[in-house]
């Protein structure tokens, strides 16, 4: 189950003409949609009517989160979800509404989703209305908003690490996926630039770099959906327990966690998995290991690394956990590919199937006029 996601568009948002252009989005515009949304759908809005709103959290490097405990590297993104919200006499009604595109909301699986999330925090039914402008593409940073908008609009406790866990069952058990409570974490304090989140000790810090605002960053939405069906995903997080296991009995009954794998002892961990896991656990232990370098680069303002370490990590989805579409790994060669200065990188992220493209302004004047001959299919360009 991924969110409502734009209609395929070749003829997308244009690049800004500055970087001051990319001005952050104002959340106020998503509470505006949400209150217009549930007038027209339920009437009058009443006194007793709330609204929450939470940044989409886009995963730099986190898929590998939703298989293991352990770090992850996240970026609130100027995109917001906001939701309004108001007690109801009978059953819990909801109505959606999406920035980029028109969206069926009678969809009932949506409506499960936040129902469910809406009971986590509140016995009593309510009408509720969303509004969205995260990206459709990117499916973990939807579902967080959406979880930490109706926590600010239904809660009345503060959040907690028990309550973030259980906020993370729930959108699991509806999208029927794996589900890290990082992209969680990250929409819930939107520490800007980026958040590094540990999910094995409900920590997180803002890492503080200057290429947020030096450096484009592009995500174009391919329109190729998950790369991985649930079942797959249910089944690759079965895996990696067993091998998990495997490892314990091994000879290491102190690893709880991939992120407690010394990345030197890498070899010898294999050698206590089977031939068809070691693929699975190489990826796991290698992105933990990744996401530290990431942080230590944009500490660096090495935007080169950034985009190296990106590469990096598109390779690893593609040859070792085997779940990169076509069009992705075609956009990522073309990239590697180009001879421009100023274009650093790309990967394959979140897990809708969008790719993260990062560099200079200037270069991505002249790769926005390639996309269209590197990509056989239609996209959309948005700026988180």
């Amino acid at each position: 189950m991924c969110p409502p996601s734009g209609n395929p568009d070749t003829a997308s948002e244009a690049l800004p003409p500055t970087l001051d252009a990319r001005a952050a989005a104002d959340p106020t515009t998503t509470q505006d949609r949400a209150h217009a949304l549930w007038t027209d759908a339920f009437g009058a809005w009443p006194a007793a009517g709330r609204t929450g709103t939470a940044p989409g959290a886009l995963g730099i490097q986190a898929t590998h989160a939703h298989y293991t405990d352990g770090f992850a590297l996240l970026l609130p993104m100027h995109q917001h979800l906001s939701v309004a919200v108001a007690p109801a006499d009978g059953d819990t009604e909801v109505a959606f509404a999406n920035d980029t595109a028109p969206h069926a909301s009678g969809d009932p699986r949506w409506h499960r989703l936040t129902r469910a999330l809406a009971a986590r925090y509140t016995d009593q039914p309510h009408r509720i209305a969303v509004a969205s402008a995260v990206p459709g593409c990117c499916p973990d940073a939807y579902w967080a908003a959406l979880a930490m908008a109706l926590h600010e609009a239904l809660a009345d406790a503060p959040l907690t690490p028990d309550g973030l866990a259980a906020a993370a069952d729930c959108i699991a058990e509806a999208t029927a996926r794996p589900y890290s409570t990082a992209p969680l974490w990250a929409a819930h304090a939107a520490a800007r630039p980026f958040t590094l989140v540990d999910t094995a000790t409900n920590e997180y810090l803002p890492v503080p770099t200057p290429l947020r605002d030096r450096m484009m960053w592009v995500l174009v939405d391919l329109h190729t959906g998950p790369p991985l069906a649930a079942s797959a995903e249910r089944a690759r997080q079965e895996t990696a327990q067993r091998a998990l296991q495997r490892i314990r009995d091994g000879g290491f009954p102190q690893v709880r966690t991939y992120r407690d794998i010394d990345y030197r002892a890498l070899d010898e961990v294999l050698n206590c998995v089977t031939e068809a896991q070691r693929p699975l656990v190489q990826y796991l232990v290698t992105e933990n290991h990744r996401v530290q370098k990431q942080v230590a680069a944009l500490r660096r303002d090495d935007g080169q690394m950034v985009g190296a370490l990106l590469l990096m990590q598109h390779a690893s989805r593609r040859d070792r956990w085997q779940a990169a579409p076509p069009a992705a790994n075609a956009l990522v060669a073309a990239v590697e590919d180009l001879t421009l200065d100023g274009i650093y990188g790309a990967s394959l992220i979140d897990r809708g199937g969008a790719v993260l493209l990062v560099g200079r302004q200037h270069a991505f004047a002249e790769l926005r006029s390639r996309l269209g001959r590197a990509l056989s299919g239609p996209f959309r360009i948005f700026y988180p």
